[in-house]
């Protein structure tokens, strides 16, 4: 797997995360009684009610983030490697 295919895996489960998350935010809305929960990456399941839920979607979009420009940074380093 090149570093193009694992950027464009990484951009890709960020906007699926982002896309979650918007389907949640309306989902709490619309039913504001529900207990609502999502699995994590291992498979526990998260509530929206808990009051750890959003700072922990938050570390993950970071860290995905984090994993982008680190890709990115990789590939322009490949990149002027192979021009020089």
């Amino acid at each position: 797997m090149n570093l193009q295919q694992v950027l464009n895996e990484q951009v890709k489960r960020r906007g699926d995360i982002l896309d979650m998350d918007k389907f949640v935010i309306d989902l709490v809305a619309k039913y504001p009684k529900g207990n609502f929960s999502i699995l994590d990456d291992q498979g526990q399941k998260r509530f929206v009610a808990d009051a750890d839920f959003w700072p922990w979607r938050d570390e993950l979009l970071a860290q995905i983030e984090q994993d982008i420009d680190d890709i990115s940074k990789l590939m322009e380093i490949e990149s002027t490697e192979r021009f020089n």
